[in-house]
């Protein structure tokens, strides 16, 4: 992708998601700091796009800013074609539920609660199913990431790679267009990053979601779709 421009889109895949000319400052005064420098990417479903680059060269922030959880300060962000800028705080977090899943460096499970009601409790918010459905679907979705055997167990009675992989399949729960990931490897050791990748890699190809992953580690990121270079607030090379 060049600088602040769009990467052609490949056959045969829909928008889901676009930033178009992203700004976002941190700050203020002589100690603001422009952050994102008019970022534009868009992503397309079933591909899976990384983002790497050095720390504070506002990888983390481009993400917050497209998963709705941050305001732009210039530029435009399209979710489910709608123009978010204009979004009142309620209706960013009714399509941040509904269209959007989160996979982050630390698990965030409720210890106290078992891996199938930690999966339930986005499907609450959404209120969609019914109870019997929501526990259906999160015994599924803990199948498909090789854990349903375990799903009764509490969030503190798992390994810290099973964790992960919970917090892998809570992301998918409400089946949304596009999933984040921010450092979701970045506590596990080799085979467990192996593994979380693979997983989040495989079920976002079978279930049509974009993804887009925010990674220190060069190997993870060079197996994804497309790999895009940030310094400085920018798309490089």
């Amino acid at each position: 992708m060049s600088v602040g421009s769009e990467a052609s889109p490949p056959a045969g895949s829909r928008s889901v998601l676009q930033g178009k000319g992203i700004h976002k400052y941190l700050g203020s005064g002589e100690r603001q700091v422009h952050v994102l420098r008019g970022v534009s990417l868009d992503l397309r479903e079933g591909r899976m796009v990384s983002i790497v680059g050095p720390s504070g060269c506002g990888k983390s922030t481009l993400l917050y800013l497209l998963g709705l959880l941050d305001r732009v300060d210039g530029g435009e962000i399209h979710l489910a074609d709608r123009e978010m800028g204009a979004a009142g705080d309620y209706q960013r977090t009714q399509l941040r539920n509904e269209h959007i899943g989160f996979v982050f460096q630390f698990h965030f499970l409720l210890a106290e609660f078992t891996a199938a009601e930690n999966l339930m409790l986005p499907m609450r918010k959404l209120a969609r199913w019914g109870e019997e459905e929501m526990h259906e679907r999160a015994v599924e979705l803990l199948r498909e990431v090789g854990l349903a055997e375990k799903s009764e167990r509490r969030a503190n009675q798992l390994s810290g790679g099973e964790q992960q992989r919970v917090a892998v399949a809570r992301a998918l729960a409400n089946e949304p267009s596009v999933v984040f990931a921010d450092e979701p490897t970045g506590n596990l050791d080799v085979k467990n990053s192996s593994m979380v990748f693979d997983l989040l890699n495989r079920l976002c190809h079978e279930r049509g979601q974009a993804a887009l992953l925010v990674t220190h580690n060069q190997n993870l990121a060079g197996r994804c779709d497309e790999v895009l270079t940030m310094q400085d607030g920018l798309f490089v090379g």
